[in-house]
């Protein structure tokens, strides 16, 4: 089945990771391999929306879909510019393995597990740091603001996203798992409750 979606990648859990291990590839035998995903919110479009108390604004309820990027140079380097929070349209085959769980208030639960294999990838925005250094270089153009005030604004952003990602971590994750005996861990096996933030991720 073919899928076309925007989303915006997730954190914690469901942040960029790529995980090296040793798979059997045909032609090759067993080689070093990566895998690259990382999971995002997406509109559910069947659903209708209704208002969110939190933000004032009619909202659908959202999905979450699992990217698995392609093992090669291409997926690598899509790699090192995926962070949570960018918007992202994503084309590729969609499939799912819907299994059931236990949620966080230890009731079964019935969920899709949306994994979508990667054609193509291409960003709805730039990253946040670029974001903030156009709206400073757009704001002292103006006169809004002048160039002082504008380096003690870029300040107080670095200090704040620096805090972010002390708090959350690094924007991506890297396993290796070459370097131990667990070259035939199965990718896929991972936690089985949909309330919890990893329960997408291998």
């Amino acid at each position: 089945m073919k899928f076309s979606g925007v989303g915006v990648i997730g954190n914690k859990g469901m942040k960029p990771k790529i995980t090296w291990s040793y798979k059997n590839r045909q032609g090759h035998g067993r080689i070093r391999v990566p895998f690259i995903r990382f999971s995002m919110f997406c509109e559910d479009l069947t659903q209708k929306a209704e208002l969110n108390p939190n933000t004032g604004r009619m909202e659908r309820p959202r999905e979450i879909v699992q990217i698995i990027l392609p093992e090669g140079d291409r997926g690598q380097k899509l790699f090192e510019s995926l962070s949570p929070g960018r918007m992202v349209h994503i084309t590729g085959r969609q499939t799912t393995k819907p299994s059931i769980g236990t949620n966080s208030k230890g009731e079964q639960q019935l969920y899709s597990n949306v994994q979508v294999y990667m054609d193509d990838l291409q960003f709805m925005d730039s990253p946040i740091e670029r974001q903030v250094a156009r709206c400073l270089g757009i704001l002292v153009a103006s006169g809004t603001i002048n160039e002082e005030l504008s380096k003690e604004y870029a300040t107080k952003a670095n200090i704040y996203l620096a805090a972010q990602q002390e708090q959350y971590g690094p924007p991506r994750e890297v396993e290796d798992k070459t370097t131990m005996d667990s070259g035939d861990v199965d990718p896929n096996a991972g936690t089985h409750d949909p309330d919890h933030p990893d329960f997408m991720n291998p």
